[in-house]
């Protein structure tokens, strides 16, 4: 009677440890490649963050622009106050302040921008802020940039801020990041005020309405600031504006 053998079903013992070698290899390359991983990331977020700090920089042409025209006599220097700047990209400006006010030792300036009004190609009003309109272009007060503030305020913009000596220069760079827009010509109010530092209280920023001069708060006035029905403008006002109002273009194509 034929008797069959039972196959070995074991395996070899050279095949558990080679299994053993490739799972430890395994588990120190996936390690390995965690830690890669990390660093990269680590080294992408340094990377786009020295970014933000270039973009948020004068160029050369700008800022000799700036001085060249202060030095000329020019009270407040715009020297490029038109940009193209399509959806998605950003760009700035350069603003420059020469103190001739002979008021104190310094005086406090403030540079404020917010949204007017855009046009499209054909010159027809996209939207407004003044008058209002039903028209949507996005929201380019949210586009404003300062390297203390982020994205600015709906209907109020950004405001910059410096001390400036007597007869000294001082230079204020503002960003915009275009957003949603739709193609045409957006147009931006630029004012700048001022205050005593040696003896005046901070200035307190502008309200809504573009019709509005520079004001200030007494806070030693017991009286509550009041408001024009018509034009949101303080009743009390004090003129504290420096220079002419500026305009800003952004043109997106």
């Amino acid at each position: 009677m034929n008797v069959k053998k039972k196959k070995n079903l074991n395996f070899p013992l050279g095949n558990k440890k080679a299994g053993f070698e490739l799972s430890v290899n395994f588990i120190v390359i996936l390690i390995i490649c965690i830690v890669i991983f990390g660093f990269s990331i680590g080294i992408l977020k340094k990377f786009f963050s020295h970014a933000e700090t270039i973009k948020m920089t004068y160029d050369e042409r700008t800022e000799q622009e700036i001085e060249r025209l202060l030095d000329d006599g020019s009270r407040v220097a715009i020297p490029f106050d038109k940009k193209t700047i399509g959806n998605g990209e950003f760009k700035t400006f350069g603003i420059g302040i020469l103190n001739t006010l002979n008021i104190g030792s310094s005086n406090e300036f403030q540079v404020n921008v917010r949204f007017n009004k855009a046009f499209n190609k054909g010159n027809d009003v996209l939207c407004s802020v003044d008058p209002p309109t039903s028209g949507s272009c996005g929201s380019p007060d949210t586009w404003l940039q300062t390297s203390t503030t982020a994205n600015g305020i709906d209907y109020s913009g950004v405001t910059l801020q410096k001390t400036v000596k007597n007869n000294e220069q001082e230079k204020f760079l503002l960003g915009v990041s275009v957003k949603g827009a739709p193609a045409g010509t957006y147009v931006f109010d630029l004012t700048v005020c001022y205050a005593n530092s040696d003896t005046e209280d901070p200035l307190h920023a502008l309200t809504n309405s573009p019709e509005c001069k520079c004001w200030k708060k007494i806070s030693t006035d017991p009286n509550p600031v009041q408001y024009d029905i018509d034009t949101g403008c303080s009743i009390r006002t004090k003129d504290n504006s420096y220079d002419t109002l500026h305009k800003l273009y952004v043109d997106v194509p």
